[in-house]
């Protein structure tokens, strides 16, 4: 680039993506970068010719790169792309002080240690292909010696075994949020089906099911129940569907990292799910200094009709919780047994009373 332009804007806002070309961006000037509806290949999302570039959004592309770096930038933020690749996108951004991950479609990028990290919002959506591809009764195969190519740790020459809390645990402000699963979001990719061979005989061999056949194409399941109904694939898959948007997550907290700087975190419903909510337990553990928890128990998109504030009565912490946590805020449609649940377990946890106020 030529001129001594700072910022660079290209939206194409055509039902296609932009090509571009094979090379890498050289500007000595380039402060932002903005693209929308571009398709990024190899040596464009190498930053090492832009040593003054410190914010890029993307939106809507298509990432057909196996690495982006920039030891400059400060600011990313992709949201909605997607990745035809059958690897893991690394992300080696070491100076970056906010993120943003907002429903990527395709395997989950590789988040490289952020150590001045501020601020992240983790969004991972329907559309996202993470799945144990030895997932058999519960579990995955990423807590045994045999483990797929998704549970293995990634690559031998990255120190952490996580996908994406590894890269953000320095962070002082965390917003993760999962997807819970719509029927009709489903979109199965090939990536899916051993997934769902596996799945399908450990429903066989519990009874459950009778028969299945795949087709072809790996599209369409048949299945045959005890109650002899003929069902679709969308239908086995609403069963299970949590487990593949939550994969990432499930697979991270066994290799959980200690958050040590995080003040403030923002969780959704996936966190108080499991029937002994260990997802939401693990990481208030790892979290030392946390001075407020935000759950968001409301579907995506709405805003919550209820508001309760909790805060600690009692100057003594147990060990498990950090003796700086100040304010728990439940957010929610209506107080029913799963609300009551999460604040039973709250109040378990800390081993002394929340006393919770509705705002």
């Amino acid at each position: 680039m030529n001129c001594k332009v700072r910022a660079l804007t290209l939206h194409i806002r055509d039902n296609q993506y932009l090509y571009i070309d094979n090379l890498p961006l050289v500007s000595r000037h380039l402060r932002t970068l903005d693209l929308h509806g571009v398709a990024l290949q190899k040596s464009f999302l190498d930053f090492a010719s832009c040593p003054e570039l410190e914010d890029m959004r993307m939106d809507t592309c298509l990432i057909s790169v196996n690495k982006i770096s920039s030891r400059s930038l400060k600011h990313l933020s992709i949201t909605g792309c997607r990745s035809d690749l059958d690897c893991r996108i690394h992300v080696s951004t070491p100076g970056l002080v906010s993120l943003e991950l907002d429903a990527s479609d395709g395997l989950t990028p590789f988040l490289e240690n952020m150590a001045l990290l501020e601020t992240a919002f983790v969004y991972l959506d329907d559309d996202c292909e993470d799945v144990c591809l030895n997932y058999v009764s519960g579990v995955f195969c990423g807590a045994n010696n045999d483990t797929c190519k998704n549970c293995v740790p990634i690559g031998t020459n990255c120190s952490s075994n996580c996908v994406l809390l590894g890269g953000i645990s320095s962070a002082k402000h965390l917003k993760l949020i999962s997807e819970t699963g719509k029927v009709c979001q489903l979109s199965l990719t090939p990536l899916c089906y051993p997934f769902l061979f596996a799945l399908s005989t450990s429903l066989l061999k519990i009874g459950i099911l009778t028969t299945y056949a795949l087709s072809a194409t790996g599209v369409v399941v048949v299945l045959q129940l005890d109650l002899n109904l003929a069902l679709s694939v969308r239908l086995l898959a609403c069963l299970f569907l949590k487990l593949m948007f939550q994969f990432i997550f499930s697979r991270d907290l066994k290799h959980c990292p200690t958050f040590t700087k995080l003040k403030t975190l923002l969780l959704n419903d996936y966190w108080c799910e499991a029937p002994d909510m260990d997802p939401l337990s693990c990481i208030l553990k790892n979290s030392p200094v946390l001075e407020k928890l935000t759950l968001e128990l409301f579907p995506k998109g709405q805003t919550p009709k209820v508001q309760m504030k909790g805060s600690y009565c009692c100057m003594q912490r147990p060990s498990a919780i950090s003796e700086h946590l100040k304010i728990v805020e439940v957010k929610c449609d209506v107080v029913n047994k799963r609300i009551a649940k999460v604040l039973k377990f709250l109040c378990a946890f800390s081993a002394f009373d929340i006393r919770f106020s509705f705002e």
